[in-house]
């Protein structure tokens, strides 16, 4: 597997709900990463961050750009996201 794998500098894990949650620092952070990929896939190249990963999605409406954009982020990232619906795989 040839590729690029990212380093984070900032070793937290947390969900993004707001931006008041992270000091500039970490905004700084996340705004040179995101830019640093954006370029490097642009180029042609392959990451694989999240090589051997997958991401399950499971939803209850119809939410196409939603599934897609997650989905075209994986691949882009290394990963794979399996197909599952609700009609195939009921959550309840």
């Amino acid at each position: 597997m040839d590729g690029y794998t990212l380093t984070h500098k900032t070793p937290t894990r947390k969900d993004f709900i707001d931006t008041a949650d992270f000091d500039q620092s970490e905004m700084m952070d996340i705004i040179t990463t995101a830019r640093t990929v954006r370029e490097y896939i642009k180029s042609g190249k392959y990451l694989n961050s999240l090589f051997h990963k997958n991401l399950a999605m499971i939803f209850e409406q119809k939410s196409t750009r939603t599934r897609v954009s997650f989905e075209v982020a994986m691949e882009q990232l290394g990963g794979a996201c399996p197909q599952l619906g609700t009609r195939r795989y009921p959550a309840r």
